[in-house]
């Protein structure tokens, strides 16, 4: 390994081992201050690792009078609001278009 690979993992050692270290004084911090004032400790255990030390919240949605919440599946909506833009698109060819609404060629016809 090179030298200057070795010094990184040293440095790396040493700052997650400086982090644990700090970690334990500030929870010492907080057990000897309970008494009086243990909210600037855990100000810091809560912004330094969220993961350990953040306070949680619950939210819970509920439909109408508390059922549950609906949905709406969208894609009926969304075909209805595509065949009335198709239907807008295709009105000034007028009728006797055999123009499909949907996009796709006309059938070839049989003679």
């Amino acid at each position: 390994m090179a030298e200057r690979e070795e010094l990184f993992l040293h440095l790396v050692d040493a700052i997650e081992r400086a982090e644990s270290e700090s970690q334990v004084i500030l929870v010492n911090a907080v057990m000897k201050a309970l008494p009086t004032s243990p909210n600037a400790a855990l100000g810091v255990l809560e912004r330094r690792w969220p993961r350990e030390w953040s306070r949680t919240e619950r939210h819970e949605l509920s439909g109408p009078e508390g059922g549950p919440v609906q949905l709406e599946d969208f894609r009926v909506r969304l075909s209805e609001r595509a065949e009335r833009i198709a239907a807008r698109l295709l009105a000034p060819l007028g009728p006797g278009d055999d123009a499909d609404p949907t996009g796709a060629p006309p059938a070839p016809s049989k003679r």
